[in-house]
């Protein structure tokens, strides 16, 4: 089960990750998950 968290971003990174989210055809939550996941593999 996921479980919501919060950060703060800079507006200007978020506006970045919408982009790319937008051309992966992602829903920002989706994305960030992925994202994450890489990160920690």
């Amino acid at each position: 089960m996921t479980k919501p968290t919060t950060i703060r971003i800079p507006e200007d990174l978020l506006n970045e990750i919408d982009q790319f989210a937008k051309e992966l055809k992602l829903d920002r939550s989706v994305y960030l998950r992925e994202i994450l996941r890489k990160g920690f593999s």
